[in-house]
């Protein structure tokens, strides 16, 4: 049956960036029977298509259509209940393993918002409690409310898992009036959710953000925290490097060892001086995309904890040990050993006492 048309969608200017959602939409949108109302007013209309990246526009455009046509806008309540996770790489699996809440939080601050061109996700501290503001970056049309709803209830459903029971203190702050599922959304956060608040957003008291978590991973979280620095850098970066950094890795992988620089020039079809000049028009070096490489893997295998420093280093290619610990101390200010208790012992600092 056709839908009635709306007289316009206007899309939030969220300038030219784009999202990866593409196969997730296209599973959601197969699942409700394609409805001509899904891709309306999206560059993707005609052709009828969601590629894997697309615009933040039509993004935000398909969640308005959600919110105004599916028989079932809070088919997201689902998602959050089954455990799909908010983001992907280091920051999933900083939000799984953290110390604390108010640790979690911290990580989403510093390393969620070049994810979302339109949503930046924001602690804050306020009234003794401590949380998770989203701040939108202009209007996010008629879809806002899912896409303010989604967020806030994967935070309640974390805070569940780091207390070990819903999280009865928190309070979910939406800005909208509320939708016919309030009642759904509410059970499922399992806290009081407060409508046409001034904010949105996502609290709890202090003391139990600062509360050690029931799924703390000292070893895991030191990880994530190194990953999502990497995945920060590679952001900032451009496609080049972003494509040197994924065929330096797989040399690693696949040759127990970083790639010589001739090695890495020739996977690029290019010369070593011309590699040479276009790191350096990039600011950056071989010695630290190297570095940077080893870093990561080394903090991977020195939390095995059946692997001992000698593996390890022989795992990252290193012709003797005491190579490895004079990269190591240079990398990290400390000895292998150290860094390794202080994994162990969840000291995060990982630095020699002493």
């Amino acid at each position: 049956m056709p839908f009635n048309r709306p007289a316009q969608v206007v899309a939030p200017d969220v300038g030219n960036s784009t999202v990866g959602a593409g196969a997730f939409l296209a599973e959601l949108r197969a699942s409700w029977g394609e409805p001509d109302w899904f891709l309306a007013g999206t560059s993707m209309e005609k052709r009828g298509e969601i590629p894997a990246r697309f615009s933040s526009s039509d993004y935000l455009i398909i969640y308005g259509n959600i919110a105004q046509h599916a028989a079932t806008p809070d088919f997201f309540i689902d998602y959050a209940l089954a455990g799909v996770p908010l983001f992907k790489g280091g920051i999933d699996l900083g939000m799984q393993t953290a110390p604390d809440l108010r640790s979690a939080f911290e990580l989403v601050d510093r390393y969620s918002s070049p994810r979302l061109p339109f949503l930046r996700h924001a602690k804050v501290e306020y009234g003794g409690r401590v949380g998770i503001e989203l701040v939108a970056n202009g209007d996010l049309g008629p879809g806002r409310s899912i896409i303010c709803e989604v967020p806030l209830l994967v935070f309640a459903r974390l805070a569940g898992r780091y207390l070990g029971r819903p999280p009865h203190e928190a309070v979910i702050e939406l800005r909208h009036s509320p939708k016919g599922y309030r009642d759904r959304y509410s059970n499922a956060a399992g806290c009081e959710v407060r409508y046409q608040a001034e904010r949105d957003a996502i609290t709890l008291p202090e003391e139990l953000c600062r509360r050690q978590s029931m799924t703390f991973d000292a070893d895991l979280w030191r990880t994530a925290c190194y990953r999502c620095e990497e995945e920060a850098q590679q952001k900032h970066s451009d496609g080049f490097l972003l494509t040197l950094r994924s065929q330096a890795a797989r040399f690693l992988a696949e040759n127990g060892r970083p790639p010589r620089l001739n090695e890495l020039a020739k996977q690029g079809n290019i010369s070593s001086r011309t590699l040479l000049r276009r790191l350096r028009s990039q600011n950056e070096t071989y010695q630290a995309i190297t570095d940077a490489l080893l870093r990561t893997r080394c903090v991977e295998l020195l939390s095995q904890p059946n692997l001992n420093v000698t593996e390890v280093s022989e795992r990252l290619g290193f012709a003797d040990p005491s190579s490895f610990y004079r990269s190591f101390r240079r990398w990290f200010d400390t000895t292998p050993n150290a860094f390794r208790k202080g994994l162990q012992g969840g000291d995060l600092n990982g630095r020699d006492q002493g």
